[in-house]
């Protein structure tokens, strides 16, 4: 082990905090919006310093993956707005048209503050110490005891062929929703219970499987047209998150398993990832609202639109709702940690009769605001809870998550199985709830997870007696 008087990354955290102070000295009555978006760039800027000086900054690391999409999210229309020439160009697409500066520089404010700690804690803060570790940071990955790629084949096969079914009749049912009702609705509750439950377990069993085959040098074209076949479904109906969600897996996946992986392959379908998110909202607005030139109108804007600054705005739309949320704390009081409790609740099977919507950032803005077409948001919820200290608090889930991205060598089949399904739940856990995905972390992740693991030491119990 090597010592030296200083850890790399210290200088680059240390700046990170002491520009977070700075945002708590901010008052937001004397910056304009357009300031505080200039220093979401230096924010962005420092937090990926931060990462590049602990880790690899590579497709082949999740971790990496999830803080560019979280940051796409977070702060999207902030780094988009400075670069706007004409704001109402964009219309209601800008959350800028439709609030004070007051309010978009206090709620862009702790946006940055929690964001940075929730940063802090995914980089993990206990490097501080001077001490620097020799093990080399990589993606070798451990062949040597099959009894688990033979359980992630076993297991994702099942849970394959249970929910097949169940899943079929959920895109049936959100195609045929797009097509009647329109973008903001959703095909969810037109599930029993335990169809709704099995349709949650489909994508993960597609990521077993697929993790499985790999680590058996299997073919995977099935599940790679499976996912797809998905991301195509949840981009035309409005679903992004997911869409997005399941197309960066599966590039992790391929990157990881890719020996000779090189980024220029794969440059076209990002690209095309990229143009698709704006348009596909801009075409589907058209289409539901009726109108019979709106394929005319998607060329026209697709020549006259920047792509990058589209999918920024786009993307970081959901920051709205912690606008609408302050304004709803100012009226009725804080949450005081009942919105997370929600997240625990969801364990609870249903048939107990537990109110499984205890709580929740839905079930508290809903009363005052679309919520549905505006996008959930974790710094949101922060608010909701705990007000200015829910900044400090995202720290925790930045830990938490840390836990979970983190992918250390030699990898093994048990680590790629739960950093692919943390892609699919969590990669845009940024625009959601935390206790939203209580109902998936149980019955969806950890049990998934232990079977992988129960059958894989009966396995090797198995094989060890015939030897």
């Amino acid at each position: 082990m090597q010592i030296r008087s200083v850890h790399k990354d210290f200088f680059p955290k240390l700046s990170l905090i002491l520009f977070t102070v700075l945002l708590f000295l901010l008052n937001p009555n004397n910056v304009s919006y357009k300031m505080v978006c200039i220093l979401s760039w230096i924010d962005v800027g420092l937090i990926m310093l931060v990462f590049c000086s602990e880790e690899k900054a590579s497709l082949k690391n999740a971790k990496f993956l999830f803080l560019c999409i979280t940051i796409c999210f977070t702060v999207g229309q902030n780094l988009a707005y400075p670069f706007i020439a004409d704001p109402n160009e964009f219309g209601h697409h800008l959350i800028a048209n439709n609030y004070s500066d007051f309010e978009l520089c206090k709620g862009s404010i702790f946006t940055l503050e929690a964001f940075n700690f929730f940063a802090l804690g995914l980089t993990s803060i206990k490097h501080f110490r001077f001490v620097i570790k020799d093990k080399p940071y990589g993606y070798e990955k451990d062949y040597s005891d099959l009894s688990f790629a033979w359980s992630a084949y076993y297991i994702g096969t099942i849970l394959l062929i249970i929910c097949a079914v169940p899943q079929i009749r959920y895109l049936f049912l959100e195609i045929r929703t797009f097509l009647y009702s329109g973008y903001g609705q959703t095909a969810i509750d037109g599930l029993s219970g335990i169809a709704r439950r099995l349709h949650y377990l489909f994508l993960p069993a597609v990521c077993i499987r697929y993790c499985g085959k790999k680590f058996l040098n299997k073919r995977v074209i099935v599940e790679i047209c499976i996912i797809f076949l998905h991301i195509a479904v949840f981009l035309a109906i409005g679903d992004r998150g997911t869409g997005l969600s399941l197309f960066v897996t599966l590039l992790w996946l391929t990157a990881l398993f890719d020996e000779k992986f090189r980024v220029r392959k794969y440059i076209v379908p990002v690209v095309i990832i990229i143009i698709a998110v704006p348009l596909i909202k801009y075409y589907r607005i058209g289409f539901t609202s009726g109108e019979s030139n709106s394929l005319i109108n998607l060329i026209k804007y697709t020549i006259n639109n920047n792509p990058i600054t589209d999918i920024l705005v786009e993307m970081g739309g959901s920051q709205e709702i912690i606008v609408l949320t302050i304004r709803k704390v100012q009226s009725e009081g804080f949450a005081y940690g009942a919105a997370y409790l929600d997240f625990f609740i969801k364990q609870i099977p249903s048939f107990l009769g537990v109110n499984q919507n205890y709580g929740t950032l839905a079930k508290w803005v809903i009363g005052t605001t679309a919520y549905q077409t505006k996008g959930f948001s974790i710094w949101a919820e922060a608010f909701l809870n705990f007000g200015i200290l829910g900044s400090i608090f995202m720290y925790i889930p930045g830990c938490f998550f840390k836990k979970l991205y983190t992918t250390k060598p030699p990898l093994n089949v048990m680590t790629v199985c739960r950093t692919s399904m943390t892609m699919v739940f969590f990669l845009d856990i940024s625009r959601r709830s935390i206790s939203e995905f209580g109902y998936n972390f149980l019955y969806d992740f950890i049990i998934p997870l232990l079977a992988i693991y129960l059958l894989a030491k009966h396995i090797r119990r198995k094989r060890q007696e015939h030897e």
